[in-house]
């Protein structure tokens, strides 16, 4: 199963999806933020971030339209969270057919700890699960960087890898801001490129994966079944 044209292909497109719903959920992330600002809702009450506390300060302020709103708020961000951290896990489990590699595991396991983070109900455990999330992502990265290929053009896939590692940095570093309880719109801004640089990342791959494809597959006599992908 190793280069396996097929598992490759699934697994960059998995790769896609995946960036596509973090970076939306930056995106509804963002807007939200402004949002409330426009609104002049406090900032503890954005870090608090729950239902009851919600509830409580819509209701002493006559705000309830923004109550209506965050609502919304959280269906989006539970519904974009999940999905793009599911599809991480489908990445890694591809990605541990193809190499028979155990640390594989660690993207599972970060796309696990990303959709428990999406489901946790107050911002303490969100946070939480968010830090070990991203800081698996980080190993990951690191793994990717350090997995050793031998055929022409692999140079071009470590452009995506050095995207994907500079994002889980940017990640890190934002989940350090978070456990000390200093969100500001910069960290919501530097996420928003963190994934827009995984998402760079993923299209990288898939580019030079179908190049050098054609590449290999035109100069092979022995057919597709021959050749071996990223």
């Amino acid at each position: 199963i190793k280069g396996s044209i097929h598992l490759a292909f699934l697994s960059h497109l998995c790769f896609i999806l995946a960036s596509l719903f973090y970076l939306k959920l930056a995106l509804v992330t963002l807007n939200w933020y402004l949002y409330t600002k426009r609104r002049g809702v406090p900032q503890d009450i954005l870090d608090e971030d729950t239902e009851e506390v919600w509830t409580s300060w819509t209701s002493e302020n006559g705000a309830d339209y923004i109550f209506d709103k965050w609502e919304a708020y959280r269906l989006e961000y539970e519904l974009f969270y999940i999905m793009g951290a599911l599809f991480f896990v489908f990445v890694g489990l591809l990605d541990l057919i193809r190499y028979f590699d155990c640390l594989n595991m660690v993207l599972v396991l970060a796309g696990v700890a990303g959709m428990i983070s999406a489901l946790s109900k107050t911002y303490q455990a969100r946070t939480i699960w968010d830090f070990v999330s991203v800081h698996m992502f980080f190993i990951e990265a690191i793994n990717l960087l350090l997995r050793k290929h031998n055929y022409e053009g692999v140079a071009c896939f470590r452009i995506g890898d050095v995207c994907f590692l500079i994002g889980a940095v940017l990640d890190c570093i934002g989940s350090y801001v978070g456990i000390a309880e200093h969100e500001g719109l910069w960290v919501i801004q530097m996420d928003v490129f963190s994934c827009c640089l995984w998402l760079f990342s993923a299209l990288t791959d898939i580019t030079a994966e179908i190049y050098y494809l054609r590449k290999r597959v035109g100069g092979s006599s022995d057919g597709i079944g021959t050749v071996q992908c990223y």
